[in-house]
């Protein structure tokens, strides 16, 4: 996922024909809404190809961040463990222990006009084939969870793609030490797959729950998926999306667990997703 100000990954979880009124339901928040949706819709079918990916791949992009005020003064140190993401590092922040908590600055309004996203895709499938050349699509967000980051995108341009990843259950049962692959572009590279194990599945961090595994990513990682193989289905399946690295301790994984990828789906309007 490439925009000016930020690189990241994603994961196509979808791409075939949807029907026109279960697209226009989920789309409504998007930017652009589809035009096809101010007329009748009924029995129209359209085709959709759908990324999931990281929030804060995206997020500079529709929320700038201000200008710093006192650009001349040095920053203050930041203190808590710090997770590394596509861009600054993220704190983890700590009870104040003397004084009354810092204000939180007020979040600049979201921008009117959506920037241009591209999918730079080079597809590939667990049966080892591989495009060899990259291939650049347009793509708009159509929903997004800041408290879970997670972002969903829309290609744009009606190109299908070839490969889809295939969801894990909401209630699939996972153990620690089973194998898992981080499948990323770090640094605009990619696909790349790290292995590792799965280490935890209630890791808790600021309220939120988080996967935690061994698979080493890295930066320009963050969206890209977590997969395991199932040995009920069959099949790789994606079990979480990747979205920061533990800063003070190397090679471990937070990610994003299924239970949180398909309520955000579903409660977005994109259930048909899951089916």
């Amino acid at each position: 996922v490439d925009l000016e100000k930020s690189l990241g990954s994603g994961t196509v979880i979808f791409a075939g024909s949807v029907d026109l009124p279960a697209i226009c339901k989920a789309e409504v928040t998007a930017l652009p809404v589809d035009p096809l949706c101010s007329g009748k819709t009924d029995g129209q079918k359209q085709i959709r190809t759908y990324v999931l990916t990281a929030w804060h791949v995206l997020e500079k992009a529709f929320f700038p961040p201000p200008p710093k005020k006192d650009a001349g003064k040095k920053e203050e140190k930041k203190s808590g463990i710090q997770l590394m993401v596509d861009g600054a590092p993220m704190p983890v922040p700590r009870k104040e222990p003397y004084g009354p908590p810092r204000p939180v600055p007020e979040k600049p309004v979201m921008v009117t006009v959506p920037p241009q996203i591209q999918i730079i895709a080079r597809t590939a499938s667990s049966t080892g084939a591989m495009d060899i050349d990259f291939a650049k699509h347009s793509a708009a967000m159509v929903a997004y969870d800041a408290k879970r980051d997670l972002a969903l995108l829309r290609v744009t341009d009606g190109f299908l793609m070839p490969y889809v990843a295939t969801l894990a259950p909401r209630d699939v049962q996972l153990q620690p030490f089973r194998r898992v692959w981080a499948v990323g572009s770090p640094l605009g590279f990619g696909p790349e797959a790290t292995e590792g194990i799965l280490s935890g599945t209630h890791e808790k961090l600021n309220k939120q729950t988080f996967f935690l595994s061994s698979a080493p990513i890295f930066m320009g990682n963050s969206g890209g998926g977590l997969f395991q193989w199932s040995r009920e289905r069959q099949h790789f399946e994606l079990i979480a999306v990747n979205d920061a690295i533990g800063g003070a301790i190397t090679h471990i994984t937070l990610s994003v667990p299924i239970v949180d990828i398909h309520d955000f789906l579903k409660e977005r309007g994109f259930d048909f997703i899951l089916k």
